[in-house]
This record gives C-alpha cells, sequence and structure tokens, in this order.
C-alpha cells in the first residue's frame, strides 16, 4: 500500500521558537519534547527515515506525530485568498 507524501511542514520564527522551548525544558513531558523534536526535525527539511533515526524512535512515530500535526496544527492550514 502506498503512503500518502505530507506536505512540509513549515514553521513560524514563533513556532520555532515555542518548539525549541518544549523540547529544551526540563519540565516538558516527555511524549510533548519528543514530539517537538521531530517537528523541528521534519521543519528543518529531514525525511522521516533520518529524523526517526537521529531521535532513535520507530519511523511509525514520526509518522503518526506528523499526520497528528497535520490533522490539528492550524500553522499548515491553507492560506486563504
Amino acid at each position: 500500500m502506498a503512503r500518502r507524501r505530507m506536505a512540509a511542514l513549515v514553521l513560524s520564527e514563533a513556532e520555532r521558537t515555542e518548539l525549541t522551548s518544549l523540547a529544551r525544558r526540563r519540565n516538558t513531558a516527555r511524549a510533548l519534547a519528543l514530539c517537538a523534536r521531530i517537528a523541528l526535525g521534519c521543519a528543518e527539511g529531514g525525511q522521516n527515515k533520518q529524523v526517526a533515526a537521529r531521535l532513535q524512535v520507530d519511523q511509525g512515530t514520526v509518522g503518526d506525530i506528523l499526520a497528528s500535526i497535520d490533522r490539528f496544527c492550524v500553522c499548515n492550514a491553507p492560506a486563504e485568498a
């Protein structure tokens, strides 16, 4: 079964700053910090396989997190004309 190719993850400077803060903060939940690191890695242009290898997680985990970001994040909503 062929997988759908995800759109490039584009972050504003404010979003990038917030995700970096979440990824580095000591009291952030581990799962949230991982999501932030995955989002940052993919926004830098990394492929799912590369990001998964760097963070030592399964490639499916990266795909699942990106799919949830794609569904729920307003930052990736199409711009209104």
